[in-house]
């Protein structure tokens, strides 16, 4: 759902990660040109999804080293 907001509109795909200064960022690079905005955004997101895919693992793991 992310990327697809970020090929529609960039600084919305960014502003609702909670990243307000990286969405002025992204929404000065969509004015100059909308590539520019969209790799951003690509990249803000891909970031996100990462961060979150790894805090999830540190989560399952401290419980596994809880259990053992």
């Amino acid at each position: 759902m992310r990327t697809f907001l970020a090929f529609v509109c960039p600084p919305a795909a960014v502003l609702l990660l909670g990243k307000p200064s990286q969405g002025a960022v992204n929404c000065l690079l969509t004015r100059m040109l909308y590539l520019p905005g969209l790799l951003h955004a690509l990249s803000v997101v891909g970031q996100y999804e990462t961060e979150r895919r790894n805090e999830t693992l540190m989560r399952l793991i401290s419980r596994y080293e809880r259990a053992v």
